[in-house]
């Protein structure tokens, strides 16, 4: 359960058969490695930014290729950052497969595909901070703090939260507070809307979501608890973020896939998701959000004015 630790070095060390390792396997390996730099880390909490990594330099054999992808991938859109990788795997694969014994056809995917991949929907943005370090970085992602006596969504945050408690919690107005739904069903109090088809909108940004101490009204505090889960099990958070540092400024890259957040579906298409309170009330129906072209933009917005929206 640890991350890579800030300011450390790791070497990488593939074997390969002798004479096996083709120039096309070599781009592949290098540009594969490249786009995990681009989108992830090593180690724990690695979708939060921790254990982020870039790539120092390269070694085949004896031979010293200067390969950063900083200026090979980073400066490009997502989506020539695909096709060009694409391109290395499937030069591959042809050589692999001199026989033809493999058919690939390209998927069309939906909005919204079934499983997380990396797909032209997915939405990539890069965020520089000027001379900064990752702390700061992090600070600026997801720091806040809450006030005594206030409202969880009145509070003082950074991108983040702002986009997840202010701005999904209450998508749908303060009159339709996402979290009312799981207050009534572990107090059993009578629904201000149907629970089987109310949104519970934070729940895109990974589940399980627990909300503890709610009293029976929005401005009361209480001993029970209400957990929003998946009925099939952990859905993670469809946003990686990965920091990186060029000269004395530090970039955070962000990377949302789009993926369903249940595969329990109602008639129309929407994800099935249950709220389980502490309390001997029983387990509940309701929806989970999937529109990720609102969180695309809530976050956008948390951006511009540094959170605090």
């Amino acid at each position: 359960r640890k991350y890579l630790t800030p300011g450390s070095q790791a070497i990488l060390t593939f074997v390969f058969r002798q004479k096996s390792l083709t120039d096309e396997m070599r781009d592949f390996f290098l540009h594969l490695w490249g786009v995990i730099s681009m989108f992830g880390g090593i180690g724990a909490k690695s979708r939060k930014g921790y254990g982020s990594f870039d790539i120092e330099k390269v070694k085949v054999s004896e031979a010293v290729y200067d390969f950063s992808p900083f200026s090979e991938l980073f400066p490009k859109p997502l989506q020539e950052v695909l096709d060009f990788v694409n391109a290395k795997i499937l030069k591959l694969l042809k050589a692999v497969d001199r026989e033809q014994v493999l058919l690939f056809n390209s998927t069309v995917f939906p909005t919204v595909p079934p499983f997380p991949a990396l797909v032209q929907s997915c939405w990539h943005h890069k965020q520089g901070y000027l001379n900064s370090d990752w702390k700061t970085v992090l600070d600026a992602l997801y720091g806040g703090r809450g006030t005594m006596g206030e409202r969880s969504y009145d509070s003082i945050f950074k991108v983040y939260r702002t986009a997840k408690i202010k701005g999904l919690r209450l998508k749908n107005d303060r009159n339709h507070d996402g979290v009312r739904v799981v207050r009534e069903i572990i107090y059993r109090l009578d629904p201000r809307f149907p629970h089987d088809r109310w949104e519970v909108s934070p729940t895109i940004l990974g589940l399980p979501l627990l909300y503890q101490n709610m009293g029976s009204t929005d401005d009361t505090t209480g001993p029970h608890t209400g957990e929003v889960n998946n009925p099939t099990g952990r859905k993670a958070s469809p946003l990686f973020v990965s920091i990186h540092k060029k000269n004395n400024n530090s970039y955070a890259f962000l990377l949302l896939i789009p993926s369903q957040i249940s595969n329990l579906r109602t008639k129309d298409n929407k994800p099935i998701l249950t709220v389980k309170p502490s309390t001997q009330e029983p387990e509940q129906t309701v929806l989970g959000n999937e529109d990720f072209a609102d969180l695309k933009n809530k976050l956008l917005a948390a951006f511009k004015v540094g959170g605090n929206s």
